[in-house]
């Protein structure tokens, strides 16, 4: 699949691309002052030219005064060695569970999701940006089950995709 970052709203949006918009839309106005503890990691995820919800997005060893990941504006997949992401909130996974497009599954694998990517999440625990921003309303002795849940909500389609791609 691919993705593009953009900064603003547009007019128009490409099929079958997925569009990450640096902020979150309020009013019909993309604003990205949002911050936690600095960080500003918020991105809504729009493809078909519909929002899917939003996600957060890390990135291993962020500078102290690096305030959000040096994506890529243009990219088939993020690195898995570089970044990381969760969902915002229930609804975000909600949606892809409920929408019958498999496409909405590959997201959650491009871009490191936590909750199909368990390896990049047991090594973005220590990161700052996981702390403070990603998971920064879940105490952290609670991280894990709070993944899971994200995760149960996607079954059982996702059990479906996987057995189909097996």
């Amino acid at each position: 699949m691919n993705y593009i970052v953009i900064k603003e709203l547009l007019d128009e949006y490409e099929q079958n691309v997925c569009y990450l918009l640096k902020g979150q839309i309020h009013k019909g106005i993309l604003s990205d002052d949002w911050n936690d503890y600095h960080y500003h990691t918020i991105y809504t995820l729009r493809r078909n030219n519909k929002d899917i919800g939003i996600i957060k997005i890390g990135e291993f060893n962020m500078l102290e005064n690096q305030w959000s990941p040096n994506l890529p504006v243009e990219f088939t997949s993020l690195d898995s060695r570089r970044f990381f992401s969760i969902g915002y909130s229930d609804d975000y996974y909600s949606t892809i569970s409920e929408t019958n497009d498999e496409a909405l599954f590959d997201i959650l694998m491009d871009l490191n999701d936590f909750t199909v990517s368990l390896e990049v999440y047991e090594r973005a625990k220590s990161e700052a940006v996981t702390k403070y921003s990603l998971l920064r309303y879940t105490p952290e002795k609670e991280w894990d089950s709070y993944i899971k849940g994200f995760y149960d909500l996607l079954l059982p389609p996702l059990k479906l995709i996987a057995s189909r791609n097996l």
